[in-house]
C-alpha cells in the first residue's frame, strides 16, 4: 500500500500529466495550422506533417523509455522534458516563418518529383517540430517508470497515466477548438501553453524530492521482494517481436480508422472547424476512458490473449455497426439542423454523431496500449522500455496508416473499402498472440476470427452517395424516398472518393449539372455561371493584355476555360483534389474543356503554398476557393496570403478574390475587405449578384483608359465564344456597359463600406477569425437586412462616382441600359434615395429615354399643375407601358392624386386601353371619389366586359355601399402593363 505521502504524490502527478496532455494536444492544433500555412493543405503536405510528428513521439517513446529504466529521479526528468517543450513551442513559430524561404530555394527544382519533394518536406517538419515531439513522447514513459516498481508488484500504472494525459488531450483538443483559438488566436494560445508547461515543470521538480519511497527499489531488493503472478509470461518472453508487430498493426488501423471517420464525419456535418475538432474530441475521449477502463477493471484479469479476443471482438463489430448506421445517421442530422445555430448546440450535435460512429470502438482501442505494454513487460525492471518500445511500434504502424490512407488507399479502394482493411488489421493480431496455445483456445480464435470477418464483410458495403454525400447538413432534410426514387431529379453522372474530399456530379432534369464538394455544391452548369465565368472576363477587361493566369481552385473549370479563350493566354490551375478535375468533362459544354488546351498547367496542390514557393510571376491571380467556413479555407482570406499573391503579380498585375455574401455577416465581409485594403492600395468591389462578389486588387491603379477599354473590346468582339459567353451570362458583351452594371466601390467606397461596420481587426494566420465565425452562419435564421454584406455593399455607393465613370469611360447612349440596371438594384434594395443622380445621367444623355423621365416624376413632386400634366403626358407619349409603372408606383407610394392626373393623360391618349381606365378608377376609389371611380370602371367594362379585374373592382365598389362583418374590402391595386398583361392599345 502506498504511503500518505506517496498517494498524495500519485495524485498530483496525475493531475499535471492530466495538464500535460491538454497541452500536448493543443500544440497538436497549433502547429498543424501553422504549418498549413507553410505546406498547404493538400493530402501529401498534411500527411508528412503529422509523420513528422509522430515520428518524434516515437523517437521519444523508445529513446527516453531506455533511458527511464536508469534514472534514480524520473518525475524529475519529466520536468525537464515539459520546460523543454515550452522553450521549443516559443522557437517553433519563428522556426516555420523560416520554412517558406527555405521551401523557395528548391521549389522550382523538386516540385515535378513528389515523392521526394514529400521526403525534402517531412525532414523539413522534423527538424521545426521534431525535438518537442521527442520530449512529449518520452513523458508516458518517465511517468511509468516514476510510479512502477521494480518487482512490478504495484498497480500496473501504464493504462492509468495512458488514460489520464488522453482525457487531457480530449479537454485541450475542446478548449482549443472551441475557445481559445477563435477567442484569443494561435499566438496567444502557443504562449499560454508553452506558460502552463513551465509551471507544470516547476511543480513536477518540486514532486519529486518529496515523493520517493519504494517505486525506487534497487534491482536488488526487488529480488527479495515477493512478486505478483505475471500474466501470460511466457507469451513476453518467447514473441515479444511478435507483440511488437501486433502493436505496430493496431496503431495503423486505429489511424486509418481515425481518418476514415473523419471524412465521413465531414461528409455528415461538414468541413468546419468545429465538426473536426468535434470528431477529434470524441476519438481521444474513447481512448482516455478506455485506458482507464483498462487500469481500474480489466488488468488484474488472467488470459491476456483471451481479453484481446474479447476487445477485438468488440471493437470490429461496433465499428462495424456505426458505419451501418451512417445513412440514418446523416438523415438525423439533416434534421437536427436549426439546433446548430448556436455554438453549443452545434457541439452537441457534432459530438453526438461522432459518437456513435466512434465512442466504443475507441474504448476498446484505449485498452489495447497497456494491455500491450502488460504482455510485454512481465518484470518492472525494464518498465520504462517496455512502455516506450510499444509506444514506438504504435507510433510507427500510426505513421503508416497516416502516410497511406489518403496517398493510396481511399483513392485506389474507397473509403469503405479501407475501413474494412483498417478491421482486418485487428484480425491480423489475433494469431500472433495464439501461437503454442491449446486446441480449445485456437477454437475461441477461429469463432472470433470467423465473426469478425463476417463484420469486415458488412461494413466494406459503400452507401448511396444520394444520401451520404447530398450536403443535409447544409441544405437540410430530404427524405429517402425522394432521394432514391429511380427518376429521382439527382441523378449522379460521376462520383469519386479523393484523396482530400469526396467529389460528385448531379444532373437535376432541366438538365443542369452540380458540383458537389463533400456535399457542398461548388459549381453549377447554370446558376453559378455569371460569377464562375466572370472571375475570368472581369479582370481581363481591366488588364487585356495579360499573359499568365493564375487559377487557385479548379470548380467546374469555367474559370480556366474562359480565361484560356483569350489569345496568347498561359493558364495554371492549382488544384488541391484530383477528383475534381476529373469531372471537368461533365462541364465542357460550358467550360470549353480547358485541359484540353496546350496553354493549360495544372498543378496538384495548395495554391497559397504554391505562391509562396515559387518564382513564377503572374499578371493575374483569380483565387476562387470554396467558402471560408471550410477548415483550411481560410488560409486564402489571411493577410499573408495576400503578401503572397502580392509578390507574385507582375507590375499592373491584379488580385482577384471571390467573396460570397451569403454565410458571412456584414463585418465579416467587411474584415475581408479591410485585409485585402491593407496590403494593397488600389482596390476595387465587383458586383456579380447579390450572392456573389469580386474583390480587385492592385499594386497601381486600375487602367479605364480609352486605349485599354478599346483593346479589351476588340478583344470580345474578336472572338465568338466570349461574346457569347458575355452575352448570356452577364447579359451583355459591351465591355463599359459591364463595368458600369457591376463595378459598384472603387478605393473610397470600399473605404465607406469598412468604416460603416467599424471594421478594425484584420483576418491573419494567427488570428484566423473568419474560420470560426463563419460556420456559425450556415445555420442562423435569415439575417437582418442591415447585417447582410449585400446591403452595406450597396449603401456604400456612391452614384456620383458611377457618373463620373460613365464620363470617364466616355459612355453613350449605348451604356444607358447600364444605368438603368444601377437604378433598379439600388430600388430593389430600398435604395432609391441614391438614384438621383443616376436619373439626371441618364436625362443629360436621352432626355426621352421614358425609364429615366419615370423615375424622374417619381423622385419629384410636381406642385405646378399645369407642369405636372406637361410631363406625364409626355411620359404617356413616349411610352404607355412605362407610364402604366410610373402610375402603378405613385399610387403604392402614397400618390393617388398624382396618378390620377398620370392615368387621366393615358385615356386621353389611349381611350381604348381598359388597363388604363381600370388603374384610374382604382386610384378615385383610394381618393374616396366613387362615382368617377365608377365611371372610369365602367369605361373599362364597356371595352372588356369580361376583364377579371374590373369585375373584382365593381365587387369592391358595390361593397362600400352595404355593410359587413368585416369591415370594408381593401382596394385592389392598379394593374400593372408589364409582361403579365395584355399590353395598352389605343
Amino acid at each position: 500500500m502506498m504511503r500518505p505521502n506517496k498517494s498524495f504524490g500519485f495524485a498530483m502527478a496525475s493531475i499535471l500529466f492530466l495538464v500535460s496532455g491538454a497541452t500536448g494536444l493543443g500544440y497538436e492544433i497549433i502547429w498543424f495550422k501553422q504549418l498549413s500555412h507553410v505546406w498547404g493543405n493538400s493530402a501529401m503536405a498534411m500527411g508528412m506533417v503529422v509523420a513528422s510528428f509522430l515520428c518524434g513521439l516515437g523517437i521519444g517513446a523508445y529513446w527516453i523509455g531506455r533511458f527511464a529504466d536508469r534514472v534514480k529521479r524520473p518525475l524529475l526528468w519529466y520536468a525537464a522534458c515539459e520546460a523543454g517543450i515550452g522553450l521549443f513551442a516559443l522557437a517553433i513559430p519563428w522556426l516555420l516563418d523560416l520554412l517558406p524561404a527555405f521551401t523557395a530555394l528548391f521549389y522550382e527544382q523538386l516540385h515535378g518529383y513528389p515523392v521526394l519533394y514529400a521526403a525534402v518536406q517531412f525532414l523539413a517538419t522534423l527538424l521545426a517540430i521534431g525535438p518537442a515531439a521527442v520530449l512529449m513522447g518520452g513523458t508516458l514513459p518517465l511517468f511509468v517508470r516514476e510510479f512502477t516498481g521494480h518487482d512490478a508488484a504495484r498497480d500496473r500504472v501504464t493504462g492509468w497515466f495512458y488514460g489520464i494525459n488522453t482525457a487531457g488531450a480530449a479537454m485541450g483538443c475542446y478548449a482549443v477548438g472551441f475557445h481559445l483559438l477563435p477567442a484569443i488566436g494561435l499566438h496567444w494560445t502557443n504562449l499560454l501553453f508553452a506558460a502552463t508547461n513551465g509551471v507544470i515543470a516547476l511543480l513536477a521538480a518540486g514532486l519529486s524530492f518529496g515523493t520517493r519511497d519504494a517505486a525506487t527499489e534497487s534491482p536488488t531488493n526487488a529480488k527479495k521482494a515477493s512478486k505478483k503472478p505475471q500474466l501470460d509470461e511466457d507469451l513476453a518472453a518467447s514473441f515479444p517481436r511478435l507483440l511488437y508487430v501486433a502493436a505496430g498493426l493496431t496503431g495503423c488501423a486505429s489511424l486509418v480508422l481515425q481518418m476514415v471517420w473523419a471524412r465521413k464525419l465531414s461528409l455528415m456535418l461538414g468541413s468546419s472547424t468545429y465538426a473536426f475538432s468535434a470528431t477529434l474530441l470524441v476519438f481521444l475521449i474513447g481512448i482516455g476512458l478506455g485506458s482507464l477502463m483498462y487500469h481500474l477493471w480489466i488488468k488484474g484479469a488472467a488470459g491476456g490473449a483471451e481479453k484481446m479476443l474479447v476487445i477485438v471482438l468488440i471493437l470490429v463489430v461496433s465499428a462495424t455497426a456505426g458505419k451501418l448506421l451512417i445513412p440514418q445517421l446523416t438523415l438525423l442530422v439533416g434534421l437536427l439542423g436549426p439546433l446548430r445555430s448556436d455554438l453549443l448546440g452545434n457541439a452537441a450535435v457534432c459530438i453526438f454523431a461522432s459518437a456513435v460512429l466512434q465512442l466504443l470502438p475507441t474504448l476498446m482501442m484505449g485498452v489495447l496500449f497497456p494491455l500491450f505494454v502488460q504482455l510485454t513487460c512481465s518484470s518492472g525492471e525494464h518498465i520504462g522500455a517496455a512502455v516506450g518500445t510499444v509506444y514506438m511500434c504504435n507510433t510507427i504502424g500510426s505513421i503508416a496508416g497516416a502516410l497511406l490512407t489518403t496517398s493510396w488507399l481511399i483513392p485506389a479502394f474507397g473509403s469503405d473499402q479501407t475501413f474494412a482493411i483498417a478491421l482486418s488489421l485487428y484480425i491480423c493480431i489475433l494469431p500472433l498472440l495464439y501461437m503454442r496455445r491449446s486446441a480449445r483456445a485456437f477454437g475461441g480464435l477461429v469463432a472470433t476470427c470467423v465473426v469478425c470477418a463476417g463484420a469486415v464483410m458488412l461494413s466494406s458495403k459503400q452507401a448511396d452517395p444520394r444520401v451520404t454525400d447530398y450536403g443535409m447538413y447544409m441544405y437540410g432534410y430530404q427524405p429517402l424516398s425522394i432521394l432514391q426514387k429511380e427518376e429521382s431529379d439527382r441523378s449522379v453522372l460521376y462520383f469519386e472518393e479523393g484523396r482530400v474530399c469526396n467529389v460528385m456530379v448531379t444532373r437535376d432534369q432541366a438538365n443542369q449539372r452540380s458540383l458537389r464538394v463533400h456535399g457542398k455544391v461548388d459549381a453549377s452548369s447554370e446558376g453559378d455561371m455569371d460569377m464562375q465565368s466572370g472571375l475570368a472576363f472581369f479582370p481581363r477587361i481591366l488588364h487585356p493584355h495579360a499573359e499568365d493566369v493564375l487559377v487557385i481552385g479548379f470548380g467546374s473549370g469555367v474559370t480556366s476555360g474562359c480565361s484560356l479563350l483569350f489569345p496568347d493566354t498561359n493558364v495554371t490551375c492549382c488544384e488541391i483534389e484530383p477528383a475534381v478535375l476529373g469531372a471537368s468533362r461533365f462541364f465542357h459544354d460550358v467550360n470549353h474543356a480547358p485541359e484540353d488546351s496546350p496553354h493549360f498547367h495544372v498543378i496538384v496542390d495548395d495554391g497559397r503554398f504554391h505562391l509562396q514557393a515559387t518564382k513564377q510571376q503572374y499578371d493575374l491571380i483569380l483565387s476562387e476557393p470554396s467558402n471560408p467556413w471550410i477548415a483550411g479555407v481560410s488560409n486564402l482570406f489571411t493577410k499573408q496570403f495576400y503578401q503572397a499573391a502580392k509578390a507574385r503579380l507582375k507590375p499592373g498585375g491584379i488580385l482577384v478574390q471571390w467573396a460570397q455574401t451569403y454565410s458571412l455577416t456584414a463585418s465579416e465581409y467587411a474584415m475581408i475587405v479591410r485585409t485585402v485594403r491593407e496590403e494593397f492600395p488600389h482596390n476595387a468591389v465587383i458586383r456579380i449578384s447579390s450572392a456573389d462578389t469580386l474583390i480587385l486588387a492592385s499594386m497601381e491603379p486600375f487602367d479605364l483608359s480609352q486605349e485599354n477599354l478599346a483593346a479589351a473590346q476588340e478583344l470580345v468582339d474578336n472572338n465568338p465564344d466570349i461574346k457569347a459567353d458575355l452575352e448570356e451570362y452577364l447579359t451583355s458583351s459591351d465591355v463599359k456597359s459591364l463595368l458600369l452594371n457591376h463595378l459598384l466601390l472603387d478605393e473610397q467606397g470600399m473605404q465607406r463600406l469598412e468604416e460603416s461596420q467599424g471594421t478594425s481587426r484584420e483576418i491573419t494566420d494567427q488570428n484566423m477569425i473568419l474560420e470560426f465565425l463563419a460556420p456559425l452562419r450556415l445555420y442562423e435564421p435569415e439575417l437582418d437586412a442591415k447585417e447582410h454584406p449585400d446591403e452595406a455593399i450597396l449603401a456604400a455607393v456612391d452614384p456620383q462616382w458611377i457618373g463620373d465613370l460613365f464620363g470617364e469611360m466616355n459612355c453613350g447612349a449605348e451604356q444607358l441600359e447600364a444605368i438603368r440596371s444601377a437604378v433598379r438594384i439600388l430600388e430593389l434594395n430600398g435604395r432609391a434615395d441614391q438614384t438621383e443622380t443616376l436619373i439626371d445621367l441618364g436625362l443629360s444623355v436621352d432626355a426621352d429615354d421614358p425609364f429615366f423621365v419615370g423615375r424622374r416624376l417619381l423622385t419629384a413632386r410636381m406642385n405646378d399643375l399645369e407642369t405636372a400634366r406637361s410631363e406625364y403626358r409626355h411620359i404617356a407619349e413616349i411610352s404607355p407601358a412605362e407610364a402604366t409603372r410610373t402610375g402603378v408606383a405613385l399610387w403604392r407610394a402614397g400618390r393617388s392624386t398624382e396618378a390620377v392626373l398620370l392615368f387621366t393623360e393615358l385615356v386621353k391618349l389611349h381611350p381604348n386601353s381598359a388597363t388604363s381606365w381600370t388603374n384610374l378608377a382604382s386610384n378615385y376609389r383610394t381618393l374616396g371619389l366613387h362615382e368617377q371611380a365608377q365611371a372610369a370602371l365602367d369605361r373599362a367594362m364597356e371595352i372588356d366586359p369580361v376583364e377579371l379585374f374590373a369585375t373584382q373592382l365593381q365587387d369592391t365598389i358595390d361593397s362600400t355601399h352595404r355593410p359587413t362583418r368585416d369591415g370594408p374590402k381593401t382596394t385592389p391595386a392598379p394593374v400593372r402593363s408589364d409582361s403579365s398583361t395584355r399590353p395598352d392599345s389605343p
